[in-house]
């Protein structure tokens, strides 16, 4: 079988077709190079927001030390006012509960009439006694007399002796019984020892009293004290003289002085008492139990606006704002607290008192939360905004 014959002016154009379609696949491919390569880029991602915030620095100052203890206020001393007669009605009540008196001032009367007549009559025993006494004494006078002349027997004369002496006896148990009758009438006015107030009455308008019994209670000089209870760790710190402060139920304060320490423990309670004089002019009543403060001095404290503090994972927390590489963000920072005063409080550890720190909403931010610090009026505004809250 013949071989089909090939010219070669066909092998030639076949050459020149394979090579015009290399070319035409290489220029596409290059075509679509070059356009990919002047796609545009895909958009950065967004940058995230900043927060502006008002940053403020601790200061440094000189806060009171102190412990906080509660007591009970009661009064410095208690006068119990008795009957000191027996059998007599009481005619005259003249001060109740709450009563001012003065040193002196008439509480109560007894009836007087019975007391009177008995005065009258220890009065004249007493006048009769003088008589005899008198009597003896001139005898016995006259007996020496006669003694001398031998006019008289030594057992006569040791008799009118023995007379005058017994008369003087009976003279002067006279006047002892109208000195005792003189003394039921000035007790049967009931006076006040002193000066203060009445806390308790049990006297009763025509009742009769034993001696003894208590008619009312009088508060020397309307001084009060506070007897406040403190461990033995807390008492080693306290000193005579220091000042105290108390919270009284009704939001007012009292204030007085440290003025005598128990000298032992409770053996019960394991407590020490203070017993603090407290000034005069506050709403403090004896039986109020209330809390109050022991100062013990001054010392430095590290402050912060308590606002700035905020909770995290159970800490506190602040908004520490640091410079990285020229960006503000946010470093969380745990502190401890100590003592605080009105809207500020103190940072006992976690703050050297150099930074700076978020004064308000640190409670919003996060670890590494870009800032921006407010400008020099939003700070003012600021300062003027606390101002006002406090």
């Amino acid at each position: 079988m013949s071989q089909p014959f090939t010219t070669p002016i066909t092998v030639s154009k076949r050459k020149l077709a394979i090579a015009v379609l290399a070319a035409a696949l290489i220029a596409a491919m290059v075509a679509g190079i070059a356009m990919r390569g002047h796609a545009p880029a895909a958009p950065p991602p967004p940058a995230a927001s900043a927060l502006t915030v008002a940053v403020v620095q601790p200061r440094h100052a000189r806060w009171a030390e102190s412990i906080d203890v509660s007591g009970a206020i009661a009064p410095w001393q208690e006068a119990s006012i008795r009957s000191l007669l027996t059998g007599e009605r009481l005619t005259r009540v003249e001060v109740d509960v709450g009563s001012v008196v003065k040193r002196g001032q008439l509480l109560a009367r007894y009836d007087t009439t019975m007391l009177k007549a008995v005065a009258a009559q220890s009065a004249a025993a007493l006048a009769q006694a003088q008589a005899s006494a008198q009597q003896a004494r001139t005898n016995e006078s006259r007996a020496l007399q006669m003694n001398d002349s031998g006019g008289i027997s030594k057992q006569d004369l040791l008799q009118y002796r023995t007379t005058a002496q017994v008369t003087k006896a009976q003279e002067d148990a006279a006047r002892a019984q109208l000195q005792a009758r003189m003394i039921d009438l000035q007790n049967a006015s009931i006076l006040a020892p002193d000066d203060g107030t009445i806390s308790a009455r049990t006297a009763t308008l025509g009742s009769v009293a034993p001696v003894g019994q208590e008619l009312f209670r009088l508060i020397r000089q309307d001084r009060l004290q506070w007897q406040a209870e403190v461990t033995a760790a807390e008492v080693a710190s306290v000193r005579i003289g220091q000042p105290i402060v108390l919270l009284l139920p009704d939001n007012t304060l009292a204030r007085g002085t440290v003025g005598r320490i128990a000298p032992s423990l409770d053996p019960q309670s394991r407590v020490a008492l203070i017993y603090a004089d407290l000034e005069p002019g506050s709403h403090a009543r004896a039986g109020m139990y209330t809390g109050g403060r022991i100062v013990l001095g001054e010392s430095n404290a590290l402050v912060i606006p308590a606002s700035a503090l905020a909770m995290h994972d159970g800490r506190n927390n602040v908004a520490v704002v640091v410079d990285r590489d020229g960006i503000e963000r946010v470093s969380l920072r745990e502190v401890t607290t100590g003592r605080r005063e009105g809207n500020a409080v103190e940072v006992v550890h976690g703050l050297a008192g150099t930074e700076r720190i978020v004064g308000n909403g640190a409670g919003l931010l996060n670890e590494g939360d870009l800032v921006t610090l407010a400008s020099a009026p939003a700070l003012l505004a600021e300062k003027e905004k606390s101002g006002m809250r406090q």
